[in-house]
């Protein structure tokens, strides 16, 4: 990257890319192989600049490419063709993208959040849950998941930093049709952390294991549970807003778990009755509920992404190309995250967003300051 680019908005936003690593990435996975164009950093870069801007498919990208002087010196490019763009993203291994993703998540925790708690009793927290991007059969035949759709699930883990601060650390993209509770071991991993996450992934047997392992979980039992109460140790409730707290043991006859769990009964705001289970003991049941509702930042997220970066506008028809924009997508963000801790307002992602498409080829001190 040369000083140009880096004084450039757009080169301040990338500069959080570990640039020395992309060209053993490209040489581990022969991504530059027979390539005499779009290499692996021009096309990295093109489809960054594409998540911030309102393109409708490949043709966009295509004209930008030839009609944006700044792109064109950005990239080393003069022109490129929507089939040269269609090749590269179907071919382009997505283990590519995930080691980049991963790289600017160890950046984040190294410059803003490493083994930062979220509260003093609660620890680190991390809220696991999975949104479904709808496809067209005629199209993401490979996708099939009903007679007449198509689909693929992203499953994502997300650091809780505070009330109003969180960053994806982990994804994986499956077919849709892929329950929920396959994919959850994956994402459950540290002893040192408490998980969250959505009733849709109770599983008996996973959740024994994590007892065994130590490792926290809360998430909301389903209406029609069935369990066992074993004992009601807080009969003085020191929160009105806690219904009941017991320990119950989790499941039938035929499958019961070993371990047992904590049924903690309360309301949400509007009065609707909320039962969150966890195999937290001991700490405060109302921390334990609060904790929940943060899950729903998880929604407000997931919405945010199909909204405001390209994950509902197709680059590619081919799993790989698929995989690759969410890559690219949650890439951005994370950029995007770490490029708001270097502005003087502490500014929305949105706002930060239109501000860096505004202002991407004028001089960083402009959007610094902005």
């Amino acid at each position: 990257m040369d000083n140009a680019t880096r004084s450039s908005c757009f080169g301040q936003w990338i500069s959080f890319l570990n640039v020395d690593q992309v060209p053993s990435v490209a040489t581990w996975y022969d991504a530059n192989r027979y390539v005499k164009k779009l290499d692996l950093w021009a096309f990295l870069r093109l489809f960054l600049y594409a998540q911030v801007h309102p393109f409708k498919g490949l043709r966009d990208l295509e004209i930008a490419v030839q009609n944006n002087e700044a792109l064109k010196s950005e990239l080393g490019l003069d022109s490129i063709s929507i089939s040269q763009l269609s090749r590269t993203s179907e071919r382009l291994n997505p283990d590519i993208f995930r080691r980049l993703f991963l790289d600017l998540v160890r950046e984040v925790q190294v410059k803003y959040h490493r083994d930062r708690p979220f509260s003093p009793l609660l620890g680190l927290v991390k809220i696991i849950d999975s949104t479904t991007l709808p496809l067209c059969l005629s199209k993401y035949a490979w996708a099939k998941f009903r007679k007449t759709k198509a689909g693929v699930k992203i499953h994502t883990r997300r650091a809780l930093v505070d009330s109003d601060h969180a960053y994806p650390d982990d994804l994986k993209m499956t077919w849709a049709s892929v329950a929920n509770t396959r994919e959850l071991s994956a994402f459950v991993d540290d002893p040192n952390v408490m998980y969250v996450f959505d009733r849709g992934y109770l599983d008996l047997e996973r959740l024994d294991d994590y007892c065994d392992r130590k490792i926290r979980f809360a998430t909301r039992l389903k209406e029609n549970a069935t369990y066992e109460v074993v004992c009601d140790p807080y009969d003085d409730l020191d929160d009105p807003r806690i219904i009941r707290d017991t320990w119950v043991r989790l499941g039938s006859q035929t499958k019961v778990m070993r371990h047992l769990v904590r049924r903690i009964e309360t309301q949400d705001s509007t009065g609707n009755r909320i039962v969150i289970l966890t195999n937290d003991l001991f700490a405060p049941a109302l921390e334990r509920t609060e904790l929940y509702r943060h899950r729903w930042q998880m929604e407000l997220f997931f919405n945010w992404m199909k909204q405001h970066l390209k994950l509902t506008t197709r680059f590619g028809t081919s799993p790989n190309a698929v995989e690759n924009q969410i890559y690219v997508a949650r890439m951005a963000y994370l950029l995007m995250y770490l490029l708001r801790g270097q502005t003087a307002a502490n500014a929305t992602m949105l706002t930060l967003q239109r501000l860096l498409r505004e202002l991407m080829w004028r001089p960083w001190d402009a959007m610094a300051h902005a």
